[in-house]
C-alpha cells in the first residue's frame, strides 16, 4: 500500500484553485491530480524551503501553456498544473507540513487568462 502524502496543488487549467491535498504517492494518482501523461521533478525555494515541484514533463508542448509559478521577480518558471511536496533523501516523495502550506499559501499571486484569473505561486526561486 503506498503513503499518504499531503501536498498543494496548483490547477491553472480544470478549476483554476490552488488547494491542498491528500493523495496515495502512485505514479497512477499523481498523473490523475496533474491531469497529464509525464512528469518532472523541478526543485524551487520558496521561502526559506526548498519544495520539489511536480509538472507536467509536456506543459510546453501544448497549445496554451499557462504559467503556474513565477520567480522572485516575476518571470513565469514553470508551466501547467503543479503538485508541491517535500522529498526525504531518499528521493521519496514526503508531506508538507501545515506551517509549510500555510507559508506557500502566503506566496500566491494571481494571473488573468482566458478563461478567468487564476492563482499561482510567486517567489519560487533557485537554490
Amino acid at each position: 500500500m503506498a503513503n499518504k502524502i499531503k501536498g498543494l496543488l496548483v490547477d491553472v487549467t480544470r478549476t483554476m484553485e490552488i488547494k491542498e491535498v491528500e493523495f496515495e504517492d502512485t505514479l497512477e494518482n499523481i498523473y490523475s491530480l496533474l491531469d497529464v501523461d509525464y512528469i518532472d521533478v523541478a526543485v524551487r525555494k520558496v521561502g526559506n524551503h526548498a519544495y520539489d515541484f511536480i509538472v507536467d514533463d509536456e506543459g510546453l508542448l501544448k497549445g496554451n501553456a499557462i504559467p503556474s509559478v513565477f520567480d522572485s521577480e516575476q518571470k513565469p518558471q514553470l508551466v501547467g498544473n503543479v503538485l508541491i511536496v517535500n522529498s526525504n533523501e531518499e528521493g521519496d516523495f514526503t508531506s508538507l507540513t501545515e506551517e509549510q502550506i500555510a507559508d506557500l499559501k502566503n506566496h500566491v499571486g494571481s494571473i488573468i487568462v482566458d478563461d478567468g484569473i487564476t492563482p499561482v505561486i510567486v517567489g519560487a526561486d533557485y537554490e
